[in-house]
């Protein structure tokens, strides 16, 4: 194991194991670590192409879909664009 503290692309810092094994995002695909904040709580981590890392809810379209506490706003505007990309596809 290589745990290691890992300061993110905007300042944060995160606890994470960099020989864990990565995961898919379950919505976008792009390759993933999970990393522990200061807070104990468990957040997507994204390794960019320079070797840097970024939260992965800073780049994925989809990151309001992972959110526990949506407003109902956010919740009718993602049920939109749901309907909307169904409605491309017939």
């Amino acid at each position: 194991m290589n745990y290691q503290t890992i300061k993110l692309n905007g300042g944060a810092e995160v606890y994470l194991d960099l020989d864990q094994k990565r995961t898919k995002c379950k919505k976008c695909d792009t390759m993933l670590y999970f990393g522990l904040t200061k807070n104990n709580k468990s957040m997507p981590i994204e390794q960019m192409e320079d070797g840097t890392y970024e939260s992965h809810f800073a780049n994925c379209k989809f990151a309001n879909d992972f959110r526990k506490n949506k407003s109902k706003f956010e919740e009718s505007i993602s049920n939109e664009e749901e309907n909307q990309d169904e409605l491309n596809n017939l």
